[in-house]
């Protein structure tokens, strides 16, 4: 038997020859969920022996990890705004500048005093957007409606189980679609609130992915199919806008390098008091706009 720093130790040492950055980091990390203690507990029990099972089992582990295997895949779940998600292959994993997104929606939804707004969550993946920001509203006094639409079906597996996290799941319906063709099938014909965290990385970055991502990360969940990765915003602008109450919001997450292209796309369709705020960087992240005076309305 082997005691918890000497399995820190050499699983260190294996995955900085394999060439993991933050290896130790992740090291804790996975024996966190392999043991439920705190990062402090487990530098406090280094001399805790550990079952040979359980070496085999995080040393299998570890190994997937030094094949780049992003550590909530190997642990099968992800946090986000407070809840605890299920991810996997298949289904993007929850990053914390999305986190920005959920918080400004619940600003302006609650701003608006629409008591059971409808809200589309687009291109949904774990659900961890649209979830979070009913429980959120929930919290507030606020019983939304709430479609989370992905096309998906390895995404949508993920979606319908994290519904367990929801405080409302009676008010969230799970919708396969394809939103850049099929939006005028959506069970409901008009929004008050588009959400979405659209695939938008461009021709170029995806090439200089981290391999944990490029390797294991759903590629739909993240290339936004043009060299400039704004197609989904186009056609938010351009459909979903056209299904938006005169009176409601689309907020959107995107790269830090397209506020400029986006802002673009929502004023070119008439959205307008169009905002932009910033992540936890400093970099422009997710940007708002209203109904207002949208062409063709």
């Amino acid at each position: 038997m082997k005691t918890i720093g000497d399995l820190i130790s050499q699983n260190e040492t294996k995955l900085n020859e394999a060439g993991i950055i933050d290896a130790r980091f992740d090291i804790i990390a996975l024996l966190s969920e392999f043991t439920g203690m705190s990062s402090v507990q487990i530098k406090m029990s280094s001399n805790k022996l550990m079952s040979d099972e359980f070496e085999e089992k995080f040393n299998e582990a570890c190994d997937r990890l030094g094949r780049n295997e992003p550590v909530a895949y190997i642990t099968g779940k992800a946090y986000f705004y407070n809840e605890e998600y299920k991810v996997g292959p298949g289904v993007l994993i929850p990053r914390p500048d999305t986190e920005i997104l959920v918080e400004k929606a619940i600003e302006v939804i609650t701003n608006s005093k629409i008591t059971n707004p409808v809200i589309w969550d687009l291109c949904t993946g774990s659900g961890c957007v649209g979830i979070s920001l009913g429980n959120a509203l929930v919290d507030n006094g606020i019983t939304p409606k709430i479609y989370l639409v992905d096309l998906f079906d390895e995404a949508l597996q993920y979606t319908r189980s994290n519904l367990d996290q929801s405080k409302c799941p009676d008010s969230i319906t799970v919708v396969k679609l394809d939103v850049l063709k099929d939006l005028d099938k959506m069970p409901s014909e008009v929004a008050d609130f588009i959400i979405s965290n659209p695939p938008y990385i461009t021709s170029k970055d995806m090439e200089e992915l981290d391999l944990s991502v490029k390797d294991y990360e759903p590629h739909t969940a993240l290339f936004g199919l043009k060299e400039d990765g704004l197609l989904f915003y186009e056609v938010f602008a351009n459909k979903a806008s056209q299904m938006l109450n005169s009176n409601g919001a689309i907020i959107v997450e995107h790269g830090y390098d397209q506020e400029k292209g986006v802002h673009d796309v929502f004023e070119k369709v008439g959205l307008v008091n169009i905002e932009c705020v910033k992540d936890f960087g400093g970099n422009p992240r997710v940007t708002l706009a209203y109904g207002g005076n949208i062409s063709g309305k």
